[in-house]
């Protein structure tokens, strides 16, 4: 931005300022001192939550012009205004902010290392990861810590792979959670394998963690094993279904993938056959196999919940009409999101022609989700 562009901007800014009572005094002549000032009244006034939101929108629309003043704002007593400045030049953006933003990974609070490391992920900047690096080594704060992998990962550069790989061991279930969740968001080539060992971590967030970041990641052979091996017999409900809802997600991108479908239908009939019935006609429903429409229905009335709205949704993906008074039933379900997703899955087979369903579904006064679900 030209000095001219700059001044201004920053007089447009302070003719806004002064309305919003943030700002008194004349715009003539506003010079880079003076530009210092309004940005150093702008962070005193950001301590105020009633003013918070506009004095960060003016900053920012001072643009490249209040990095100086910002970076001076890091040096402030007051914590709230340092948050203030990183938070600024975060959303100024560009090359010139990551040299204070790395200046703010020093910073006495962690709150303040914490949101630097945030921004510094954010903008992506590879400059960045060595601070990042060494920042981990060093901060003494875990969220710190945790947070520098996460930024890691948005910003890919192959020199943090190393230790993302090697912190996918550690003995901090977090540390291990997001290290693979850094690499899976990089892409990494070596992603796939770590992944596919830590769908079977000990510690179910790790395992959820990995699940929802890592779809790509695990959907190789080994991968789609793991991913059925979980749906059906994951220790805890909700790993079953981050399992299951990866291999729909690789169903919808390939569905004419025969092979991936007769893997999922093979485990799928085998298990019908022994203690994980649900989980099996579930599974099933995912592949598209309209046999598990019974056990669908006998699980619209199980204890748990969250089961009872996966068979709520999985009916209408195996077009099974029998099902339509059974899910009618289930609008009067006691948990408003199994009566919704009852209700979703009557509009399916409305829409295929089913009277029963069609006039279930215009006379619900229920919950409802804002728009339909993915199918």
């Amino acid at each position: 931005m030209t000095a001219h562009r700059a001044l201004r901007t920053l007089a447009g800014v302070l003719a806004a300022l002064s309305g919003c009572h943030l700002y008194s005094g004349t715009r003539a002549g506003v010079g880079a001192d003076g530009v210092t000032q309004v940005v150093a009244r702008l962070l005193g006034s950001a301590a105020d939550p009633d003013k918070h939101d506009a004095s960060v929108t003016a900053l920012v629309a001072m643009g490249p012009a209040a990095i100086p003043g910002l970076a001076a704002g890091l040096g402030d007593a007051d914590d709230e205004v340092r948050l203030t400045a990183v938070e600024a030049l975060g959303k100024i953006g560009g090359t010139q902010v990551v040299e204070p933003l790395v200046r703010a990974l020093d910073d006495q609070s962690w709150n303040v290392r914490l949101n630097a490391v945030q921004v510094l992920g954010q903008l992506r900047d590879a400059r960045a990861v060595q601070p990042l690096l060494d920042q981990y080594a060093r901060d003494d704060d875990p969220q710190v810590r945790y947070e520098c992998l996460t930024s890691l990962g948005g910003i890919g550069d192959p020199a943090a792979t190393e230790l993302l790989v090697r912190e996918t061991a550690n003995a901090d279930p977090y540390v291990r959670m997001w290290a693979m969740d850094a690499l899976c968001t990089m892409g990494d080539a070596r992603a796939s394998a770590l992944a596919v060992g830590l769908t079977k971590d000990p510690n179910r967030f790790v395992r959820a963690q990995t699940l929802r970041s890592c779809g790509s990641a695990l959907d190789t052979p080994d991968g789609q094993q793991a991913l059925i091996e979980l749906s059906l017999f994951a220790a805890d409900f909700e790993s079953s279904v981050l399992a299951r809802r990866q291999l729909a997600a690789a169903v919808r991108r390939r569905p004419d993938d025969a092979q991936l479908t007769g893997r999922m239908r093979r485990a799928g009939h085998e298990a019908l056959q022994g203690e994980q019935v649900t989980r099996a006609a579930l599974l099933l429903a995912v592949s598209g196999d309209a046999r598990c429409g019974p056990q669908l229905i006998a699980a619209l009335w199980d204890a748990n919940p969250l089961l009872r709205q996966e068979a709520a949704y999985l009916i209408a993906q195996v077009d099974a009409h029998d099902a339509v008074p059974a899910l009618i039933k289930a609008l009067a379900d006691p948990e408003p999101v199994v009566a919704a997703t009852a209700y979703d899955s009557l509009q399916q087979f409305a829409a295929a022609g089913d009277a029963r369903a069609r006039a279930a579904a215009s006379t619900y006064r229920g919950k409802k989700f804002d728009r339909a679900l993915e199918r």
